[in-house]
């Protein structure tokens, strides 16, 4: 796989930007660049755009597997890996209660999320517009679409 676009580039440090203050107030971190452990029995890993930790962790450790939300910037060329076998690899990770899919050709935002205990909904809301914001509800944060999509030409 090649490297990034300038425009999925720019919306994964957009995300992170806006959530890092809001993760950092909760005792988290928004992460990037660190892999995913999906399934301890498969050793199954994946590497999400930005990641949502709480917690102390092992900072020499090269994986996690314990986030409470991720985005997926999504790119034309693995759009369907990432909304289909990457999509629910991270819905069997335990902690995980927010999940984000984001387009980078169209104003378009995916979002599942779930409390404890709670299974994952059949489908995901859908947001469109630049007035909308998703609500991180790990960190108790609204990320509007016009951060997620500001500086993008869509």
């Amino acid at each position: 796989m090649g490297g990034a676009t300038l425009r999925h580039a720019l919306l994964s440090a957009n995300i992170a930007e806006a959530v890092g203050p809001a993760a950092r107030d909760r005792e988290c971190r928004a992460l990037r660049d660190i892999f995913v452990s999906v399934a301890a029995n498969d050793h199954q890993m994946f590497d999400p755009d930005v990641m949502i930790r709480c917690g102390p962790a092992n900072e020499m450790s090269r994986s996690i597997d314990d986030p409470v939300a991720v985005f997926e910037v999504l790119s034309p060329s693995t759009i369907h890996r990432d909304r289909g076998v990457k999509a629910m690899g991270y819905m069997r990770v335990p902690s995980l209660r927010f999940l984000a899919l984001v387009y980078t050709t169209e104003l378009r935002v995916e979002v599942w999320s779930r409390e404890d205990g709670e299974r994952w909904p059949e489908s995901p809301a859908v947001f469109s517009s630049l007035d909308q914001a998703v609500a991180v509800t790990p960190i108790g944060y609204d990320l509007s679409l016009a951060t997620i999509y500001d500086g993008a030409d869509l």
